[in-house]
């Protein structure tokens, strides 16, 4: 059973570094896909739960609550502009 604070590599490039309890990822951490995509923020039996960001590759992010594994209550969402390089908050 994986306990207390970790590291755990998929074989598809994925990673998870953070809490774990009863080999369920549970508490802060950050998880990393392959193709670039990053959440950090808080788990809860395996899902996103409470505040964390999301990070898309292309620069999206999305700051705020999340509940049972989706976005959930009060947050912004950042797009990076085409034209500047500034960013829009949505």
């Amino acid at each position: 059973m994986l306990n207390g604070q970790g590291l755990f590599i998929w074989h598809d490039d994925r990673l998870y570094l953070g809490d774990w309890k009863d080999n369920m990822m549970h508490g802060n951490g950050v998880y990393k896909w392959g193709d670039g995509r990053i959440f950090m923020g808080a788990y809860l039996d395996d899902r996103k739960s409470g505040m964390g960001c999301y990070l898309w590759a292309d620069g999206r992010a999305y700051h705020g609550e999340w509940l049972a594994g989706k976005q959930h209550g009060s947050g912004f969402y950042i797009v990076p502009d085409s034209n500047s390089s500034s960013l829009k908050i949505k």
